[in-house]
C-alpha cells in the first residue's frame, strides 16, 4: 500500500502539491484551522501538521497496516508450563489489598489475577487468550517480567466491542476500570515511556472509532499522551 492508496482507504480529503499531500483536515487535532496545514509526504508517508504549532502532530504513516501482535507464531510453553505449576489462588493478604484499593475478588478472577510466590500474577496473552508471558508485582510494589515474556497489551484478548478503547499505564488502573463496569480496558506493558505496543497491535487498535488513554495527570503523563 503506498500513501496515496492509504489516504483514499481512509477517505482523507486531500489535494497534491509537488510531493506533499495538503488535507482539508489534520486526523488528530481536527481544528478548522488545520485545513490544508496537514501534510503528508506522498514519497515517505511522513506527515505533520502545522496548525500554528498548536497541534504538534507528526511522525510517518504505517503502510502496511500490519499488526505483529496477531503474528505470533510460537506459543512460548515453558513459560505457560512453568506458571500452570507454581501459581496459587490470591491469598487473604492479597485480596485484602486489592479490596483497600476498591477491586473486588470478581474482578480479579474476570482479570486472570493470580499469585505466583507472595507477588500478583498478570498473564499476557495472545489475541485467542494462549499465555505468552507473564508480569509480577509485589505488595510493596516491585515489578518484573517472567524471562522471555512477549510483552503486549494487558488484557487485550478479551476485548469485543470495537467501539471505545481505554488504555491505562497500569495493571491497578486497569482493573479500577473494570470494577466501575468499563469492560473494553487494557494496560500497557512497560510504562508510559516505552511505545512498542503502538507498533505490536497498530492494525488492530485501528479497528476502534475511538481510543481513550488513561494516564496520570502529572508531567510525565502528559509527556505520554502527545507521544501517544
Amino acid at each position: 500500500m503506498n500513501v496515496i492508496e492509504y489516504l483514499d482507504s481512509k477517505k482523507y480529503k486531500y489535494t497534491i502539491k509537488g510531493k506533499e499531500a495538503y488535507l482539508e483536515e489534520c486526523p488528530f487535532c481536527h481544528h478548522p484551522h488545520s485545513k490544508n496545514r496537514f501534510l503528508v509526504n506522498v514519497e515517505t508517508g511522513a506527515y505533520i501538521c502545522n496548525r500554528q504549532n498548536e497541534c504538534g502532530a507528526k511522525g510517518v504513516l504505517k503502510l502496511e497496516n500490519k499488526d505483529a501482535a496477531n503474528k505470533i507464531v510460537e506459543i512460548n510453553q515453558e513459560i505457560a508450563e512453568k506458571l500452570r505449576k507454581e501459581v496459587t489462588t490470591l491469598s487473604k493478604t492479597q485480596l485484602d489489598y486489592m479490596t483497600s484499593r476498591g477491586i473486588e475478588k470478581t474482578t480479579l478472577t474476570t482479570a486472570r489475577v493470580l499469585s505466583r510466590r507472595g507477588a500478583f500474577v498478570f498473564f499476557y496473552t495472545s489475541r485467542d487468550g494462549k499465555i505468552i508471558g507473564a508480569k509480577y508485582r509485589t505488595l510493596d510494589k516491585k515489578i518484573w517480567a517472567e524471562a522471555g515474556s512477549e510483552m503486549l497489551l494487558l488484557n487485550w484478548d478479551k476485548i469485543q466491542d470495537r467501539d471505545t478503547l481505554y488504555i491505562c499505564e497500569g495493571e491497578i488502573d486497569m482493573l479500577s476500570l473494570m470494577q466501575i463496569g468499563i469492560k473494553n480496558v487494557v494496560s500497557v506493558p512497560n510504562g508510559t515511556s516505552n511505545l512498542e505496543w503502538i507498533d505490536k497491535h497498530f492494525a488492530w487498535l485501528e479497528e476502534f472509532k475511538k481510543i481513550v488513554p488513561v494516564i496520570d495527570n502529572d508531567q510525565a503523563g502528559k509527556k505520554a499522551i502527545k507521544n501517544i
